[in-house]
């Protein structure tokens, strides 16, 4: 349980860093977001819109874990993802076109 956890979130953290480096500069868009559907790991998400986002909040109670990640885009425009087990459960945008 707990040590599984950890492992994937540790493995989580290198993928995000390299993804993150290899993507800079990336702008995400309306089509990469409408390809975001529930259900879909994070590592899915991050590989749609081809940046790591940045983690807005992590909580685990009684073994489920609960994330939020923002993406931005050009001109203010973003989008957040939660996810709860590393499943999207709902995503927002604003100002995407």
């Amino acid at each position: 349980g707990a040590v599984l956890v950890t492992f994937c979130l540790l493995t989580n953290g290198r993928t995000q860093v390299e993804r993150a480096q290899r993507n800079e500069g990336n702008y995400i868009s309306l089509s990469e977001y409408d390809q975001v559907a529930l259900g879909m790991s994070y590592d899915q998400v991050a590989e749609i819109l081809g940046d790591s986002g940045e983690l807005q909040s992590q909580v685990e109670e009684n073994g489920t874990e609960f994330s939020s990640y923002l993406w931005r885009g050009r001109a203010g425009a973003r989008i957040q993802i939660s996810f709860m087990n590393n499943a999207v459960t709902s995503k927002t945008q604003y100002g995407l076109s």
